[in-house]
């Protein structure tokens, strides 16, 4: 291999590496929304302040570019529903950006319904307004200054060089933002014996605590006390809420206090009915 082949070969990774990362960052699917409108359960109504912000956003100066509504739902109900609700989400949205004036054949409507996300399902139901492509992001405004997750415009989450030849996009990662989407592995001492210390064992430096079960259910007593299954004794990776959930068992839901950072194992109404019917 000649010295020129060597060189052009060594300019072509070069480049490689600087538009893989950039080519990485600049998708449509990584383009943060102009704004998030979020729904109540089973509900495709906008509050007042949504449609406020959303008739805000199509006073646009001209011209005016494509725009994708994608509706979401949780991953509660049948999926043939949930997709209907996702639809119905996404339409409500295109109403209101048509009333405010914005030209209807600009507007695309997709769904993502049924997505699991145990703990944060309330962040599931709503829908995204994003440009179609990235130019169109950059000449858009964005809805009371960036995604409503971060805070972040575009300027502030533009690739910072880390390294001769890395760059990295300067935001929090998703298990800062949520430590309940910390990818955790571990293997349960001999010690711990019962769910509960395996749940206490499992928060331990998360910055979690189990809610009181005074405070609780009485079946969460009859859970907490339950012998910890073999099985169980190695978990991971998983996000901790994920962990949270195997460890509670499927006639449990997991249900999450954001403000006092509390977690607590709710029955589901069927078993609720079948622990009543002990002596």
């Amino acid at each position: 291999m000649t010295m020129n082949t060597q060189r052009f070969l060594l300019a072509l990774a070069i480049l490689w590496l600087f538009t893989g990362h950039t080519f990485a960052l600049t998708q449509n699917d990584n383009l943060q929304p102009l704004h998030s409108v979020f729904f109540r359960f089973d509900s495709d109504q906008l509050s007042q302040a949504d449609r406020a912000a959303v008739a805000r956003l199509a006073q646009t100066p001209s011209p005016r570019h494509g725009l994708r509504l994608t509706g979401y739902t949780d991953d509660l109900g049948p999926g043939a529903y949930n997709a209907d609700l996702a639809k119905r989400r996404a339409e409500a949205v295109r109403q209101v950006l048509v009333e405010a004036g914005y030209p209807s054949q600009l507007l695309q409507i997709g769904t993502r319904a049924s997505v699991s996300a145990p703990g944060r399902r309330a962040q599931m139901r709503r829908v995204d307004i994003t440009a179609t492509d990235e130019n169109n992001a950059n000449n858009m405004p964005s809805v009371k200054g960036g995604h409503p997750a971060t805070g972040l415009t575009s300027r502030d989450t533009d690739p910072l060089r880390v390294g001769r030849y890395s760059m990295v996009a300067p935001v929090a990662s998703a298990a800062q933002r949520d430590p309940l989407q910390t990818l955790v592995r571990l293997r349960f001492p001999r010690a711990v014996h019962s769910v509960g210390e395996a749940l206490e064992h499992l928060l331990a430096r998360s910055g979690w605590r189990q809610v009181d079960p005074a405070n609780a259910d009485p079946s969460l007593v009859t859970l907490l006390a339950l012998p910890l299954p073999e099985t169980q004794r190695q978990l991971g990776p998983v996000p901790l809420v994920d962990a949270v959930q195997v460890l509670c068992g499927s006639a449990y839901d997991v249900v999450v206090d954001p403000v006092h950072r509390l977690l607590s194992c709710e029955i589901k109404p069927r078993y609720a009915a079948i622990l009543g019917d002990r002596p």
